[in-house]
């Protein structure tokens, strides 16, 4: 591992990549590509690249509104063995650097829909790859590769999946 994540690139605090996830993710990426496929912009996938030194999919394009692929290719990817884990996001605007929904609104003129990876896309191809993901693959246990803090909360409101045994779409 290349470096901890700690205040890193541009999460924000309650959206931290963990040292724990990176770890986690190196040591059981075995012979996959891609450290892990994650469900915003390339500035999400970033920090991931920097800590792993590895390649990261970024699903929402460079800016994180552009799907850069939907269900099926990604089940190509998992398939193929280039991508085991995909890490989701609990925020509204489903990125490891997500935002608020007022942040959201301030910009936009509305509040986004609520929910994880498709949200910003509602109802498109980033729903449709998100509920493959949350179908197909297994979830894994946060105690695996969250850290917590002193009073035992987590730092982090990501999901992390992992797909090998994924059913293709």
């Amino acid at each position: 591992m290349a470096g901890g994540m700690s205040g890193a690139g541009p999460a924000t605090s309650d959206t931290q990549t963990s040292d724990a996830l990176t770890s986690y993710l190196e040591a059981n990426q075995g012979n996959a590509t891609y450290v892990a496929a994650v469900d915003g912009s390339a500035t999400t996938a970033a920090p991931i690249m920097l800590a792993t030194d590895e390649p990261v999919v970024s699903l929402g394009g460079f800016s994180g509104s552009d799907p850069v692929m939907n269900s099926s290719e990604l089940a190509t990817l998992v398939a193929q063995g280039d991508v085991r884990y995909v890490i989701t996001s609990e925020g509204p605007m489903g990125g490891l650097s997500g935002g608020t929904n007022d942040s959201v609104a301030n910009r936009t003129g509305s509040s986004p829909p609520s929910g994880g990876m498709g949200s910003m896309f509602d109802g498109g191809q980033q729903s449709e790859t998100t509920e493959w993901v949350e179908n197909s693959c297994r979830s894994v246990s946060s105690d695996r590769w969250q850290s917590s803090t002193s009073n035992g909360s987590t730092t982090t409101n990501l999901n992390l999946y992992d797909c090998t045994t994924a059913v293709s779409s």
